[in-house]
């Protein structure tokens, strides 16, 4: 918008939409080439299963912007680490308690991010 001009309501409902859908499309383009720094790291190494689980805890992280990621396998009642990205230690097991953080997605299969 133009400084030093007034706007109608409207308008400015219509400004605010638009700074949305950049944002919205923005993340998209991120997402996007996420999945294809993913799939370009499946590609080249189709036997490490363990680098592109790696690449996927990374970009995880990041499209997150957070500091951490980790990818576990579920076993019964124990979650086994298979990818780790970032400072934060972890054992390479951990109890899958019903109804516990750890629990909620594999259980609602939601996102988990923590604020720190």
């Amino acid at each position: 918008m133009r400084p030093n001009v007034p706007t109608t309501g409207a308008e400015e409902n219509l400004a605010r939409r638009v700074e949305d859908l950049e944002r919205e499309l923005g993340e998209a383009h991120r997402r996007e080439a996420a999945t294809s720094e993913i799939l370009r790291v499946i590609g080249s190494s189709p036997t490490s299963m363990r680098t592109a689980l790696d690449m996927m805890a990374e970009i995880a992280a990041g499209l997150c912007d957070a500091f951490d990621a980790t990818i576990h396998q579920v076993d019964a009642d124990l979650l086994h680490l298979v990818a780790h990205h970032g400072p934060i230690l972890t054992g390479p097991t951990m109890p899958k308690v019903r109804g516990s953080l750890s629990d909620v997605p594999f259980s609602s299969g939601a996102r988990v991010r923590l604020p720190i």
